[in-house]
């Protein structure tokens, strides 16, 4: 049984709600009714995972090599990486 609030769920159970979603609509086996509500919640789920995600990014911190061979930290911004970790 899900939460009647989507921000008691956890990001994986968000994800794992849409996903159900998704299936639901790919499927075309619901009426209108039922695809707009389903719709509605998709967006509010995305969006909630969209958030979330948001968070944890603001909270990744990235370990690389200066150029005398130190290690230093520094914060993740994901506009200037594209997903690599330089050493």
């Amino acid at each position: 049984m899900e939460p009647d609030n989507i921000s008691e769920l956890s990001y994986e159970e968000a994800v794992s709600e849409l996903e159900k979603i998704i299936r639901k609509l790919e499927n075309g086996q619901v009426g209108l009714e039922e695809s707009l509500k389903l719709y509605s919640k998709g967006a509010e789920l995305a969006k909630y995972c969209s958030d979330q995600l948001a968070e944890a990014e603001k909270k990744l911190m990235i370990l690389s090599r200066n150029s005398e061979g130190e290690w230093t930290e520094s914060k993740f911004d994901a506009d200037e990486t594209d997903g690599r970790v330089s050493n």
